[in-house]
């Protein structure tokens, strides 16, 4: 488990938006596109 957090927190770090990383999770959670974006960066 952990190394699929580990995964998902450097996807998240590598999306260039200046929101905080909790609001990045939260908002990954909730907006399907916006997942859809990280994943494919």
């Amino acid at each position: 488990m952990t190394a699929i957090r580990h995964c998902c927190v450097n996807l998240l770090e590598k999306e260039d938006s200046s929101l905080s990383m909790a609001h990045k999770r939260r908002k990954a959670a909730w907006d399907d596109d916006y997942r859809a974006k990280v994943l494919a960066a």
